[in-house]
């Protein structure tokens, strides 16, 4: 009986060995995932040891491949400048910052247009950091307190409130400050009539609570303030949707269309006080390498044609000028939009005198954006167009956009076309 066992014992073990053998024949991946799995359940720090340095490789490889990624797209993006740049770029480099319209000198600024210099000030400062035109808010602040020197109550910051002597008095329908604002629309929490509103500033995107901003870094958000003013009414004006409808923008701030009138009508003539102040076209000494070899391509459009064969006599090629490319979405695959490239190398700064004359070739397509049907110029990273006929900053490629792609090197022109 014993060796009959242990010969059926013998013939199981042999049994075994066969299927064993035959599994990691048939599939050497099943067995070795098996065997894996025995090992981690009783070793588990052996698993942990085999796969930690290929997952830092991993990693490091990836890390290594996204930044080479990033450095060959700004190569190609910069590359594409040779042919036109998607997009555009703005005016001068006399910008008032971040934001989007153009203040030219303000110490000239303020002998062509006699507005007082603090009020001035606080109009291109509340430009600058809201992005609304700084000739609309003059306008506002002409109308409503003459830029600060009118003497009315609500107006005047010297005649003391009878509620409270320690703040000025508000005028019969509640507004006080240069701006002219209520007491609920600077805080929803305060009363129309409420004589002291003076807080810390309502944070961008919070609108609904009230405008109060503080535009001298007090840390207080006074509407008796004119940078305080002027900031929140730009806001305000921003709220109101003054980039794509200027008029209804006003008649919001102020429901009279007589009112409406006044302030945009003042707002035309500063632009026009200021407008000669804007950059001229250099004298052809300091560009003497300027091509005005009459320019075409095959698949560009009639109207880009036409203000090319006015550009080009005038303003000439620049370093290159770059209009059809084959980009989806964009206006150059339409054949309607062109770079002008203002620096050689691409993605180079530009010396002064092209800047100048980039700035004057910008001004030039706005001056005649109608009859070239130039629906929107873009340079020195920011952007015109014809919908809201001011600057603002051009953003798009935030916060790592190179010199080409914010349109330091070129500008860039839109068309439209029925």
């Amino acid at each position: 009986m014993k060796t009959g066992g242990r010969a059926a014992e013998l013939a199981v073990t042999a049994v075994r060995l066969a299927r064993t053998a035959a599994e990691a024949t048939a599939s050497p991946f099943t067995t070795a995932a098996k065997l894996g799995v025995r090992v981690a359940r009783r070793h588990p720090w052996i698993i942990a040891a085999l796969l930690v340095p290929p997952l830092l490789s991993l990693l490091l490889t990836g890390g290594v491949a996204y930044i080479l990624f990033q450095s060959a797209s700004d190569m190609m993006n910069t590359a594409a400048a040779f042919t036109g740049v998607a997009a555009g770029s703005d005016s001068t480099g006399q910008s008032v910052g971040q934001g989007g319209i153009w203040c030219p000198d303000q110490e000239m600024m303020q002998q062509a247009t006699q507005i007082p210099a603090p009020a001035l000030a606080a109009y291109c400062l509340a430009a600058s950091r809201v992005g609304v035109d700084w000739s609309i808010l003059a306008g506002i602040g002409h109308r409503e307190c003459a830029h600060g020197t009118n003497r009315e109550p609500g107006c005047n910051p010297d005649i003391p409130s009878a509620v409270n002597p320690e703040v000025p008095e508000v005028n019969h329908a509640g507004a006080r400050g240069p701006m002219q604002f209520l007491g609920s629309t600077w805080d929803s929490g305060k009363d129309t009539f409420d004589p002291d509103v003076a807080r810390p500033p309502i944070p961008e995107g919070q609108e609904h609570r009230g405008y109060a901003s503080d535009g001298d870094g007090d840390g207080i958000a006074d509407p008796w303030s004119f940078p305080d003013a002027a900031v929140a009414a730009a806001r305000l004006l921003k709220n109101n949707g003054v980039h794509t409808d200027p008029r209804n923008a006003v008649y919001r701030y102020n429901p009279s269309w007589d009112y409406v009138d006044f302030v945009l009508e003042a707002a035309q003539q500063y632009r026009a006080d200021v407008a000669h102040l804007l950059p001229g076209l250099p004298a052809p000494a300091a560009l003497d390498d300027v091509d005005t070899t009459p320019y075409s391509e095959s698949r560009i459009r009639p109207v880009t044609q036409r203000m090319l064969d006015e550009v080009i006599p005038r303003f000439g090629r620049g370093y290159g000028v770059g209009c059809w490319r084959d980009e989806n979405g964009s206006d150059h695959q339409l054949g309607l939009a062109c770079d002008f490239m203002m620096a050689s190398p691409a993605n180079t700064m530009p010396t002064p005198e092209y800047q100048a004359h980039g700035s004057a070739l910008a001004f030039y397509l706005i001056a005649n954006a109608d009859r070239l049907d130039v629906e929107y110029v873009i340079w020195w990273k920011r952007i015109w167009t014809r919908q809201s006929g001011e600057w603002r900053e051009y953003t798009r490629y935030d916060p790592h956009g190179t010199i080409t792609l914010n349109h330091y090197d070129h500008v860039h022109v839109s068309l439209h076309t029925g």
